[in-house]
């Protein structure tokens, strides 16, 4: 990611970040956040390397989220959702990244895999 977008990113959140993260995104996620996440999507004029950074967040802060909780009727999915249908180009790598294409066992995938496969197979 961007050493620019992600200092941007910092100080627009308040992260704690260090500046030595060696996954910002994954290290940096928010379960309480990613609804924050998603608004700050909507309401600030990002220029790409920034809405990676912050899809980032989201999708981290999303997959922890799924750890501790259910996402009735997956309306924070459909959110993210509606966010990656505005400039899937930007995040296909991110999404590769979600998606393990390469893990077929349980326990080396991620919360939100399944979800990110689905969403790669049939994007609306």
């Amino acid at each position: 990611m961007n050493n620019d977008a992600l200092q941007v990113i910092n100080t627009l959140f308040n992260l704690p970040a260090k500046g030595d993260e060696q996954d910002w995104d994954i290290e940096l996620a928010d379960k309480d956040r990613v609804e924050e996440f998603i608004n700050a999507m909507h309401t600030n004029d990002f220029n790409s390397s920034e809405k990676y950074a912050v899809m980032g967040l989201i999708l981290g802060s999303y997959d922890d989220y799924l750890r501790w909780e259910i996402d009735k009727d997956n309306r924070i999915w459909l959110n993210i959702i509606n966010i990656l249908e505005e400039n899937r180009e930007i995040y296909s790598n991110i999404l590769n990244y979600w998606a393990l294409w390469h893990h077929k066992q349980q326990e080396y995938l991620f919360n939100i895999t399944f979800l990110v496969r689905e969403y790669r197979k049939n994007p609306i």
